[in-house]
């Protein structure tokens, strides 16, 4: 059956967002659509992702080499 899956995407163990999709994606697709996200490109800001570790339906973590820099200057203001 079609139902949601939500998979938590992490950056260095910490939870940034979530991953909504109906259909069960490959380690591949779910990098791709994780990276893609605003808030996981954010937090990447660029940094090379050095190790993926995929749990089917349920878990992205991406590793990257350097910790992610947040910057104040990136926020737009409301």
């Amino acid at each position: 059956s079609a139902s949601t899956r939500r998979i938590t995407v992490q950056i260095n163990g910490k939870k940034r967002a979530l991953l909504e999709t109906i259909d069960t994606l490959t380690e591949e697709d779910a990098v791709e659509k994780a990276q893609a996200l605003p808030a996981i490109a954010k937090w990447l800001g660029g940094n090379q992702i050095s190790r993926v570790i995929y749990v089917p339906d349920k878990l992205i973590n991406l590793v990257t080499l350097d910790k992610p820099v947040f910057s104040q200057a990136k926020m737009s203001l409301k």
